[in-house]
């Protein structure tokens, strides 16, 4: 059905259709991770806050050592965060780490974060599903404003300098002229960093590697 069609019914059918205008709220919260296909909240909290960063999530460890640098750097519970991942509307499989959409849902509710996801569907531009998964976002926070877009990357200056060019339109058109881009590990220390991972305690699991796995 089309969005007109989904419109003249007046709510959303509940079976998370890929012209939903109500981001799929009827879509029982157990079944959203498998049956959305336009942005919506997989997981939600209770968020106070006087503003909120939204830090785009691929459930591998970069993304868990920003959210811990965010984390310490929030400071009287005057920021929150909310998770972000994008993921391929058809496989559900999010890039680069190759999971399940699935599993990144189970890391928000062990983590006690807000995730919204983003399924990505062919042939349509990323900025303007990601302004589409961002204006979800900041519907669901009852006016605390997005102030932050932030991204766990570490050194790869080309990244950096597409998302500055990018997204930043994307990012002061939906939250603001105010809001910016941010980085909370780049260039840190890398043994740094991974001795924080250790410290965390959390279990990590090799999902993907560029070349064989070493014998030992």
């Amino acid at each position: 059905m089309t969005e007109v069609a989904h419109k003249k019914r007046g709510k959303c059918c509940g079976c998370g259709c890929r012209h939903c205008p109500y981001n799929h709220a009827n879509v029982p919260s157990t079944e959203r991770a498998a049956r959305i296909q336009q942005p919506a909240w997989l997981h939600k909290t209770s968020i106070e806050a006087e503003e909120v960063d939204v830090l785009f999530w691929s459930g591998g460890k970069d993304s868990y050592l920003a959210l811990r640098t965010l984390l310490k750097e929030k400071g009287e519970g005057r920021r929150g965060v909310v998770l972000m991942t994008t993921f391929d509307a058809r496989t559900r499989i999010i890039a680069h780490q190759e999971v399940e959409i699935k599993t990144v849902v189970r890391q928000a509710e062990t983590l006690g974060v807000s995730l919204v996801g983003a399924p990505l569907h062919p042939g349509r531009k990323y900025e303007e599903q990601l302004e589409q998964a961002l204006r979800v976002a900041q519907k669901g926070l009852s006016g605390i404003p997005i102030t932050r877009v932030c991204f766990g990357d570490l050194h790869l200056e080309h990244i950096r300098s597409w998302r500055e060019q990018q997204l930043t339109p994307v990012v002061r058109e939906v939250c603001g002229q105010a809001a910016q881009l941010h980085y909370p590990i780049w260039h840190k220390s890398y043994e740094d960093l991974m001795a924080d991972l250790v410290a965390s305690g959390v279990k990590c699991r090799i999902s993907a590697m560029p070349d064989a796995a070493p014998s030992e």
